[in-house]
């Protein structure tokens, strides 16, 4: 029997949304949501750890895509504009993703390896990395490469331990979870802080 191409993308979009909504999902709650019995996960994907990998890929995609994106933009940005566009996307893309940030942070998603795949994507793509810096050293106006390193990972573990905090809030309301980061007041302090760090 051929594998249905639209069963797939749907067990993929709704396994997105479940961790999204819970940061956490089940093989029940994916065969539920979509009409499938729960055999066909292992069928359509091999194993629920799988199906969470290509959702977990698809997102980091995009988010890799939203920079080159704004890296791309050439409009006139001073270089305290363009970081702080920059950490306002990652900004919002952690408010967006929090259930998917949850199930990375938590005990899940460092068993099965996602959280390490997720820290890997944003350092080892060697694409990725080299068009970081190569931005990051036009706006700072610097060629060193080990301080263009330390100011990254400043900008990318800024975000890690205030999550986490939210992250492991007990509740199970993922918007509860996230009502500081919500707070615009929290927002704009945050944003400041980081930019007199790295700038």
């Amino acid at each position: 029997m051929a594998k249905d191409p639209q069963i797939k993308r749907l067990m993929i979009d709704e396994t997105r949304n479940l961790l999204e909504e819970h940061g956490n999902v089940t093989i029940k709650e994916i065969a539920e949501r979509c009409y499938v019995n729960i055999a066909s996960v292992n069928y359509y994907f091999g194993s629920k750890e799988n199906l969470i990998f290509i959702v977990i890929s698809e997102v980091l995609s995009e988010i890799k895509q939203m920079v080159f994106t704004m890296v791309d933009d050439k409009s006139n940005k001073t270089p305290a504009d363009f970081l702080e566009e920059t950490i306002g996307l990652i900004y919002n893309f952690s408010i967006d993703h929090v259930g998917i940030l949850s199930y990375l942070f938590m005990a899940n998603g460092m068993k099965d390896g996602q959280l390490a795949e997720f820290v890997r994507s944003f350092f080892l793509d060697p694409e990725f990395v080299q068009m970081v810096y190569k931005n990051l050293g036009e706006q700072l106006d610097t060629n060193d490469i080990k301080l263009l390193q330390v100011k990254y990972m400043i900008i990318f573990s800024s975000f890690f331990m205030p999550l986490f905090i939210q992250i492991i809030n007990p509740t199970d309301d993922e918007e509860e979870k996230m009502e500081m980061f919500r707070d615009p007041v929290f927002k704009k302090h945050f944003t400041e802080q980081i930019l007199k760090i790295i700038a």
